[in-house]
């Protein structure tokens, strides 16, 4: 198999039904839009309409359908008597047609939590925003004290090989935070001249959630703890050391990396040179070796997750979307129905561990080795979920990386080229399948009904998250991969 760079992609066949997906409804798109959201606030807001206010900017920061509205999250900076600043609105947005969101009168001065506005041009009922409460756990996993016999206690618990752990110096990092939903703390651990330290971990990582992932992390860790993975001669995973029901705590070992295969995929496809892809090729054939391994692990823990279960998490959200939209389940519905005939005529593979939100931020790359992060999801399942999943994103993030970084994401300065990065990113997955398949068999097929949901999935993304700038090489994406894998005739 070559591994030289296409210059263009076949065609993508034109679905009739889907083709309506591509654009989505001025309504849904205006909300998008600064320009047109300041107009509406001084129209609508007595504070911007008099002068006393202005508004400098307005970004978007969250739109995502929620029921049957899109819930929205907008960061304006500001201008006023008190000096610059910035403030969070949030609000609904309800389709045109669609019953009104509940009245929330305005008892209030803009800025107050009893400030309410709505503006029916745009579909929107606005409030102001004020920050989700901190997690529980959050001030035990900060504060260094605190930490430090927190970490302690908990791994001489859990772990019995470590009952004589003593920290002596403990500094917390904040490596990821999402507040009111999960954190995750790095520590670098100091021993002193305590004996045996030199058998313990310098770094140790611990992950609080709101709600319980933690708890099949931890027992999905354990078990692979106890596999051929500990060995870590394909892929290395994190030790896993304490799980703290109480707090929702996972402790955990580190998996040492300083980039994801994300950061790799983008820098070789904006580098573009030899050297930089081979090297893309030769992580994504480890990668392909690693998730072998972890398939074929033995390391059977979690709940069974198919096909089917994805099918219907798919109609769900083409339920949601038809409520919007009343001409978005006659688009989407015909191509789950002839996907769903053609599964039925090429049965699941074997159920294997697997990990679930395989995709390539959850690959570290130390080195020319590389390591697996993040299994709270981890699941029986064919194994065709996790390479479905790994080759969709890698499309996804790879097409919308602009050829320059002068250029804004998304942005090709022709169709041909746009087609050429679709190309090169076949070639990116076939070498990750194909790898995959000298390792351990595979059913290509099982491989491309799941991708087409994966990729399915993103298409209606764009829809529910609002994203009109990548609709396009959403849909490019699907169409193409349902006529190269034969799923639609060409």
């Amino acid at each position: 198999m070559t591994t030289t760079n296409a210059t263009s992609a076949p065609p993508a066949a034109r679905t009739p039904g889907l083709s309506y997906l591509e654009h989505l409804p001025d309504w849904l798109v205006a909300a998008t839009d600064p320009g047109q959201v300041i107009a509406a606030l001084k129209r609508h807001v007595a504070e911007f309409a008099s002068g006393e206010l202005a508004v400098r900017t307005c970004e978007l920061d969250r739109l995502r359908l929620k029921g049957e509205r899109w819930e929205a999250l907008f960061e304006l900076a500001i201008n006023g008597q008190g000096g610059k600043r910035d403030v969070m609105l949030t609000g609904t947005l309800t389709p045109p047609g669609a019953p009104a969101a509940e009245a929330r009168p305005s008892g209030g001065a803009f800025g107050t939590p009893e400030w309410r506005c709505s503006i029916p041009e745009l579909g929107l009922d606005l409030w102001m925003y004020f920050e989700d409460a901190a997690l529980e756990a959050l001030p035990l996993l900060t504060d260094a004290a605190l930490a430090q016999p927190f970490l302690q206690e908990s791994i001489r618990a859990c772990s019995p090989h470590y009952a004589g752990l003593t920290i002596a110096s403990c500094k917390p990092k904040v490596k990821r935070y999402k507040p009111g939903s999960r954190c995750t703390v790095l520590y670098f651990l100091g021993y002193g001249a305590a004996p045996g330290s030199e058998q313990w971990p310098d770094l140790v990582v611990a992950k609080t959630y709101s709600r319980d992932k933690g708890q099949n992390a931890y027992e999905a860790m354990s078990k692979m703890w106890a596999s051929p993975l500990s060995k870590g001669d394909v892929v290395a995973i994190a030790e896993p050391l304490a799980y703290v029901p109480e707090h929702k705590i996972l402790v955990q070992g580190p998996v040492r990396g300083d980039r994801s295969y994300k950061d790799l995929l983008r820098s070789a496809l904006r580098d573009g040179s030899p050297a930089a892809l081979d090297e893309l090729y030769a992580i994504t054939r480890k990668i392909a070796a690693g998730l072998v391994a972890l398939h074929h692990s033995g390391a059977r823990h979690g709940e069974t997750v198919t096909w089917d279960d994805e099918l219907a998490e798919i109609r769900g959200e083409v339920d949601k979307l038809s409520a919007a939209d009343p001409h978005f389940r006659a688009a989407a519905e015909p191509l789950l129905d002839q996907l769903a005939a053609i599964s039925a005529a090429h049965p699941a593979e074997a159920t294997l561990p697997s990990h679930r939100s395989f995709r390539p931020q959850q690959v570290q790359i130390d080195g020319d080795a590389i390591g697996f992060i993040d299994f709270d999801g981890y699941c029986l399942a064919e194994p065709a979920l996790d390479i479905a999943l790994f080759r969709a994103t890698v499309k996804e993030m790879g097409i919308n990386t602009s050829p320059s970084e002068k250029q804004k994401e998304f942005e090709y300065a022709s169709e041909a080229d746009r087609r050429a990065r679709l190309a090169q990113l076949d070639t990116i997955c076939e070498i990750f399948l194909a790898e995959y398949e000298r390792l351990a068999p595979i059913s290509r097929q099982r491989v491309a009904l799941w991708e087409a949901l994966d990729l399915l999935t993103v298409v209606l993304r764009c829809w529910s998250k609002v994203k009109p700038h990548q609709i396009g090489n959403a849909m490019l994406m699907l169409e193409s991969q349902l006529s190269s894998s034969g799923l639609l005739p060409t």
